[in-house]
């Protein structure tokens, strides 16, 4: 296992295990119960016991503006969300979208199968499709209403570790405290019932020097 996958791994688990700091408002246990119950999915979702390979597709869902495309929209992510669980056997989804609503059909449609085999997929958050055109509206990330998120059924939600910043060593250079918007990011989805998954976009592997 090279450097990378250790320290993806490492963060992984003090998020999936709750190990990084919580926010202390975390009372409602509506928010505490449904945020256990996403870990616990995904969880479960993302192992493999028997050692067999593990799909988790990252998908984007573009939002049209041809007339034809807008009617047909619904009926096109609904067949998408059953092929990834029937056909792919996918473990997990990774999606994009600039519409909530796009995000409230694939989920519907994965929650319909509770009960059947295969079961529902977890699907995680990646935030805006970059394919669509800009949109300043109230499709902004930053302005991201956690609980009409959680509310469309997704299970998680991915955060960029340091929003992107340097990671060369996982001691020293993640940042934390009250000022540090990852973590804002991370208690922020466990009040609202979701799991956050760490994202690492920019690792500097370092020779050891022993």
């Amino acid at each position: 296992m090279n450097v990378t996958h250790i320290l993806f791994l490492k963060i992984f688990c003090l998020a999936v295990l709750g190990q990084l700091p919580r926010s202390s408002s975390l009372s409602s246990s509506t928010s505490s119960e449904a945020a256990q119950l996403t870990r616990a999915r995904l969880t479960q979702a993302l192992s493999s016991p028997s050692g067999k390979l593990t799909l988790s597709p990252e998908m984007l869902i573009p939002e049209p503006s041809n007339p034809t495309a807008i009617l047909l929209q619904a009926s096109a992510i609904t067949q998408l969300s059953e092929r990834v669980r029937s056909r792919a056997k996918a473990n997990t989804a990774f999606l994009s979208a600039n519409s909530l609503s796009s995000l409230r059909i694939f989920c519907n449609e994965q929650e319909d199968a509770r009960g059947n085999f295969p079961g529902p997929v977890p699907v995680i958050y990646c935030g805006q499709s970059n394919s669509d055109e800009e949109n300043d509206d109230d499709d902004d990330d930053d302005a991201l209403d956690l609980s009409e998120l959680a509310a469309t059924g997704v299970s998680g939600i991915l955060v960029s570790i340091n929003e992107g910043a340097e990671i060369s060593f996982i001691d020293t250079d993640i940042v934390g405290g009250e000022d540090s918007q990852w973590l804002s990011m991370y208690k922020n989805a466990l009040e609202n019932g979701l799991q956050p998954v760490p994202e690492i976009t920019n690792l500097v592997i370092t020779k050891d020097s022993s």
